[in-house]
């Protein structure tokens, strides 16, 4: 009986040390990535970003849910495109993304499922482009779109949970000093809304982050005498301060 523990041992160690090797083996291989990818790297008020969502790395799936957190009061969220990388198939009943009825809500999500597939769909490459517009309301600054992956509607065809790494883009919004109705020009229309913002009568029209010309910090008469100097000196329009 002696004899066979040294072989015994032996054995329990091999055992041991392939399990080891098991478990170290890295979750994250198996992970998809979102890259998202904006159209501008800055961008004014009144302006259009798009933005595109890519899958990378897909370890293959049957449905997918897709979340799109974004500032609410910087952007406005105005068109969804489904760029048809996983294409209609005969068991799919709901071809295409299937999105949110609110555009206004963050985070606003997207659905994609094939749930009677046979197979994992294992297409990589552009997925859905969100077209945000900036918001009168925005401040001068960065602001981030980031699009993530929800677990327990993104599945593979063993409706076990696929794990899609978040991606994120950064947009610079900057201010366009005299642009106070946030359409893109500078004219004499933009000195009735500052007159406006300068008796307390402020509106959705105006674009606050435009109005301080002098830098103080402030919005006043002598914003408002600038403004009504460079149109006299720029009678044709400008989109530049």
């Amino acid at each position: 009986m002696k004899t066979m523990k040294k072989p015994c041992s032996i054995l329990l160690a091999v055992i041991l040390t392939f399990a080891m090797t098991v478990i170290a083996l890295p979750v994250s291989a198996l992970d998809g990535t979102l890259t998202v990818t904006s159209s501008v790297s800055s961008a004014h008020v009144g302006d259009t970003v798009a933005v595109t969502v890519s899958l990378q790395n897909n370890p293959g799936l049957i449905s997918l849910m897709l979340s799109v957190q974004y500032d609410t009061t910087a952007l406005e969220l105005e068109q969804v495109e489904d760029l048809g990388l996983f294409s209609a198939s005969p068991s799919q009943s709901t071809p295409g993304f299937l999105q949110g009825n609110d555009l206004s809500a963050s985070p606003y999500t997207v659905l994609w499922s094939d749930d009677l597939a046979p197979q994992n769909h294992t297409a990589v490459g552009d997925l859905v482009t969100f077209r945000f517009r900036v918001r009168n309301t925005a401040a001068a600054g960065s602001t981030a779109i980031t699009v993530s992956g929800s677990t327990d509607n993104t599945l593979d065809a063993g409706l076990q949970p696929v794990v899609l790494n978040a991606g994120s883009a950064n947009v610079l919004i900057e201010a366009l000093p005299g642009d106070v109705s946030g359409d893109g020009e500078i004219t004499a229309a933009d000195v009735f809304f500052m007159l406006q913002a300068i008796q307390n009568s402020l509106t959705d029209a105006i674009a606050a982050i435009n109005m301080d010309l002098d830098g103080d910090g402030d919005t006043d008469m002598d914003d408002l005498l600038l403004l009504r100097q460079y149109i006299v000196d720029h009678p044709n329009g400008t989109t530049t301060p």
